[in-house]
């Protein structure tokens, strides 16, 4: 749209070539200040909304941009200015939700893919653009505004709509722990109270090969996805999120993938057992079974307390990991 914005402003503004020249630089110097400000602004705040709220720029500006045609031309170039740095705001919040939203979602294996049909929409907008904005130009003063104010207000509702089809961890945008006033912050994990295998097995694999010091929370189910926003923590083991039961796979599985583990062969195997012990497959390993009666012990013996459950179950599934490695040994 911004492409259009010129054309607009010769035709209907009666602003010269020097002065778009000008404008442009506005934009541009308005992008180069304001991207990593507003990139911050948007650390753990909600996506969608904040691509709604660009867009909703993008309505002003058009807006400002009819005022001007409208309006004294005398203020046309000054209103345009003011125009293209709305626009270039709104620009801002898009570069930084739409990119990181689409790597976020994307799997592993299609990352690449939905990376590159994003850029294709992006780069389609500006080959057909400028197509149909030259007809609305000799339309009149108002068709160009408004057709692309309409757009703008269909892609603010798209956007909100979408919010509720995203998975619960990628709702708001990851917060940057490694600035210096939030260097020591801990990873937080959240998950459903009253754990079993899954929601014990999980952590001992977080603590052992990612973070000694993450933080786990457990709540009820139904606050989950709730208390994870509030709390910039990661869902684990519930429905609808990166990792947890996907298929015959447990959530043990997919951090196993997530973090790359799937080349400790004891790990691989590991897996399998818990696997086993956490969903109705008993048989996969001959292990489960006892694995599963075991972590169940330490539920009954710990009750209702959940963390000292969690750290309970630490020794048996350190005994366990070293009982896969032997075993994968003997194998080889």
């Amino acid at each position: 749209m911004l492409v259009l914005m010129p054309a607009y402003a010769k035709v209907h503004g009666d602003v010269g070539e020097s002065a778009i020249g000008v404008i442009y630089a506005i934009n541009t110097l308005t992008v180069l200040l304001a991207q990593i400000p507003i990139t911050r602004f948007a650390e753990g705040r909600r996506r969608m909304p904040l691509l709604a709220l660009g867009a909703s720029l993008w309505v002003l500006a058009w807006t400002v941009m009819l005022t001007g045609a409208l309006g004294p031309h005398a203020w046309a170039a000054a209103l345009v200015a003011v125009a293209v740095i709305v626009y270039g705001l709104g620009e801002c919040l898009y570069s930084a939700i739409v990119v990181p939203t689409v790597a976020a979602i994307g799997p592993d294996a299609l990352r690449g893919r939905y990376l590159a049909v994003m850029g294709f929409s992006w780069q389609a907008g500006f080959m057909v653009g400028p197509a149909l904005g030259a007809s609305l130009l000799t339309v009149g003063p108002l068709a160009l505004p408004v057709a692309c104010a309409g757009l703008c207000v269909v892609a603010l509702a798209g956007a909100l709509a979408t919010e509720h089809g995203l998975p619960a961890e990628h709702v708001r945008t990851p917060r940057v722990i490694a600035r210096a006033a939030s260097s020591s912050a801990l990873m937080k994990w959240i998950t459903r109270e009253h754990p079993r295998v899954d929601r014990v097995a999980c952590p001992w694999l977080i603590e052992k090969f990612v973070d000694k010091k993450a933080e786990f929370v457990y709540v009820p189910s139904d606050q989950v996805a709730s208390e994870a926003q509030k709390r910039g923590a990661t869902p684990y083991d519930i429905k609808d999120v990166e990792l947890g039961h996907h298929g015959a796979e447990c959530s043990f599985d997919a951090f196993v993938r997530k973090y790359g583990l799937e080349k400790d062969a004891a790990m691989v195997y590991m897996a399998k057992v818990i696997r086993g012990a956490d969903t109705a497959d008993k048989a996969i390993t001959p292990e489960s079974v006892g694995i599963e009666a075991l972590l169940e012990g330490i539920r009954l013996v710990h009750q209702p307390n959940d963390q000292k459950q969690r750290e309970a179950s630490r020794p048996i599934l350190d005994a366990l990991y070293a009982y896969c490695q032997k075993k994968v040994e003997k194998a080889a």
